[in-house]
């Protein structure tokens, strides 16, 4: 009885973390119904693929010879990771994340067959299960976050306030959310392990913890292999150079033990190598066909703290782990220091030479989450170890950052910051905003007019627009418009000083006169019409596309604005109509 209340009494808070996360996602980040996307589809699929449709083994049937037991996986479109391999194709993504999915996967399909239905693998009970799967390694994730800071004599507030930041403060609160099925928080949770038996057997000379060490080391490398650089954090996690020659005396005398643990890793490295040679007949594969590093051309401050992607821009919390760099050499800890130091520059060199260095539509920089944890155990040690009027407003700041953090997850989802091309300007435009008005500004097109010529330009003059309109329009009689039918998209242009708490609605419409027909509908807000900078009058302009209308019926089009909180006078109207050339 006592070791029940002892363990629950050890894992309560971190229950109770996942419970306000939870929590958060049902009233304020939003469920959804499909968790299972994009490069989630490729690390997931292993498992319908063996399981439910069989098409995992095709090394004795080229696409050529048997193109029928191709088709479901190239109906996965691109985002499903099937990449061409020879005369096969491989899954791009590696098999670990599919490992770790597995027990909630097959409880998944043992219930849908005593339903009657398997199903295909994607349905809502496996989409659902994925999300689960998730937050179950989220949780191990923090429970192995807080064993790896008890070794370095982290106090328990700071631990308890730590795990808070990783759920809250970081892109884990999008990740193991709208995005669940991708690896990162797998190899959160493997990396974050692995540190902690790994720092056990270099200070404690543990024989258990040595060869869990070397299995989930497998699990890392089968996750994604790139995260083998995580052996390079040994001398960090040694703690002291004398530390680290201790160990690798003992274990150079138990020497077996390392074969041991050796040989737990490969064990679970070779399953990635199997699924290769069923798929290809290759047991090694280079699987990401045409992307790789380019080490001569690193995006090295890019990476940490541009606008589009940067670790520190969309991660401001993990900004005091270099804080805590300069706080450990004035205390003299050198070796600590610069361990940690070069691995962060090792892996930074690495993840920013990568081809698409800001890893495509992503919020913040991904590629780092599953290296969380060696960010926050300088944080772990700074907040223990310094005075207290230094360390109480670090915290502070630390906890400013869950708010910032939580606004942009939901700008992510509601499209207000772009998921690739974020700059300079559209970040401060749009920073911290949630209204209406903001969603999808971001993704403005910039309009390029030399690759078009203006067939006809309508100038529709001046209107005011009362507050809470019903409706206030505009048409024009397309009929009047030469060549209508070469006309691929309409420009319109609105003078006005784009006030950025302006809410008026701007309804774009295409109509044929009789029958009355809708042909084309869209809607922006009036400041998405702004080129400059809010609140400065100009002339600002949306460009809206549509198919060319080849058909002689009459049309017109209309203009019209709704749902404004106040009266916006618009000093100019003009449509601007362009074919393409």
């Amino acid at each position: 009885m006592n070791r029940i209340v002892t363990l629950f009494g050890n894992v309560f808070f971190e229950v109770v973390i996942m419970l306000a996360f939870i929590i958060s996602i049902n009233n304020y980040f939003g469920n959804q119904e499909n968790y299972i996307l994009s490069d989630g589809i490729g690390y997931y699929d292993h498992l319908p693929s063996a399981f439910i449709h069989h098409d995992l083994v095709r090394n004795d049937a080229p696409i050529e010879v048997d193109p029928h037991k191709y088709e479901r996986i190239k109906a996965l479109g691109a985002p499903g990771g099937y990449v061409p391999y020879k005369e096969f194709m491989v899954n791009k993504y590696a098999v670990g994340t599919a490992l770790l999915e597995s027990p909630f996967f097959l409880a998944t399909c043992v219930k849908k067959s005593m339903e009657g239905d398997v199903g295909d693998g994607y349905g809502t009970d496996y989409q659902k299960a994925i999300f689960w799967s998730t937050l179950f390694y989220l949780f191990l994730t923090l429970l192995f976050l807080s064993k790896l800071l008890q070794l370095y004599e982290v106090s328990p507030w700071a631990i308890r306030f730590i795990q808070i930041l990783l759920v809250f403060a970081t892109p884990i609160t999008h990740y193991a959310n709208a995005e669940a099925s991708f690896s990162h928080v797998y190899s959160l949770f493997a990396i974050t392990a692995f540190m902690y038996f790994a720092k056990d057997a270099l200070n404690r000379f543990r024989v258990s913890s040595l060869i869990l060490a070397g299995l989930i080391f497998g699990l890392v490398i089968s996750i994604r292999q790139l995260n083998l650089l995580v052996i390079l954090m040994l001398p960090f996690l040694a703690g002291s150079m004398s530390n680290l020659l201790s160990a690798l005396t003992h274990w150079f005398q138990h020497f077996r033990y390392v074969v041991l643990s050796a040989a737990a890793a490969l064990a679970v490295i070779s399953v990635q190598l199997f699924v290769w040679y069923l798929q290809t007949g290759h047991w090694f594969v280079y699987s990401y066909q045409g992307e790789s590093f380019n080490f001569v051309d690193p995006h090295f401050i890019d990476i940490l703290f541009s606008y589009r992607k940067g670790l520190f821009v969309y991660t401001p919390v993990l900004m005091v782990s270099l804080l805590a760099m300069v706080w450990w050499f004035v205390q003299k800890k050198v070796f600590l220091a610069t361990s940690w130091i070069f691995y962060f520059v090792t892996i930074t060199y690495v993840l920013s030479s990568w081809w698409s260095w800001y890893y495509g539509c992503s919020y913040g920089l991904r590629a780092y989450i599953d290296y969380f944890a060696f960010f926050f155990i300088p944080i772990g040690i700074l907040l223990t170890r310094s005075a207290w009027y230094f360390s109480l407003p670090v915290a502070v700041l630390m906890l400013a950052c869950i708010p910032v953090n939580a606004i942009q997850t939901k700008q992510y989802k509601a499209y207000i910051l772009n998921w690739m091309d974020m700059d300079k300007e559209k970040y401060w435009k749009v920073f911290l905003r949630t209204e209406p008005q903001f969603e999808g500004l971001t993704w403005k097109e910039a309009v390029d007019l030399s690759q078009f010529n203006i067939t006809h330009t309508a100038k529709l003059g001046k209107t005011v627009v009362p507050e809470k309109p019903e409706t206030a329009g505009m048409h024009y009689n397309l009929s009047e418009v030469p060549d209508f039918q070469n006309v691929d998209a309409i420009q319109v242009l609105l003078y006005n000083d784009f006030n950025r708490g302006n809410d008026l609605d701007v309804v774009f419409e295409i109509n044929e006169v009789e029958p009355k027909v809708n042909r084309v509908w869209d809607h922006r807000y009036l400041i998405q019409f702004a080129d400059e900078e809010f609140g400065k009058p100009q002339m600002g302009q949306y460009l809206f596309r549509f198919g060319r209308m080849n058909d002689t019926n009459e049309k017109k089009v209309v203009l019209y604005f709704h749902d404004g909180s106040m009266t916006t006078e618009l000093d100019s109207v003009q449509l601007r109509f362009l074919s393409r050339k």
